[in-house]
């Protein structure tokens, strides 16, 4: 029961975030396979995270869904339900542009550039 009632909480903050446009797919102008990126609210101490259907970077999924098998994080949710919909917010950027965006969130646990990108659009 404890474990449903955590994904329902999931569930509805992670259709929040769709609907907030927080979940971006990167694609390069140079191509290849697109990137996707769980962006975290501007407050708080949360971070950005690389996710995809069924992976995340994130602790709670690194701890709970991989060494304990206790299924998806909010991130891969998110990811999830924005993918149903076809409801990412999508930018091309240039292959350096890119690589500055994913240092920014292993470096910082945030992408500067990825939140300039979004607001000059």
């Amino acid at each position: 029961m404890e474990i449903a009632k955590e994904e329902s909480k999931y569930s509805r903050e992670a259709e929040k975030a769709v609907k907030e446009g927080r979940v971006i797919e990167l694609r390069t102008r140079e191509g290849g396979p697109p990137l996707f990126v769980f962006m975290a609210r501007e407050k708080g101490s949360h971070r950005d995270h690389i996710v995809g259907p069924t992976s995340c970077d994130c602790e709670y999924f690194l701890f709970h869904g991989i060494l304990e098998g206790e299924g998806s994080c909010i991130h891969i949710q998110a990811y999830n339900i924005a993918s149903r919909n076809e409801s990412f917010r999508k930018i091309v950027v240039k292959r350096e542009e890119l690589k500055e965006i994913l240092t920014e969130i292993f470096a910082y646990g945030k992408s500067l550039k990825l939140r300039k990108l979004i607001s000059s659009r």
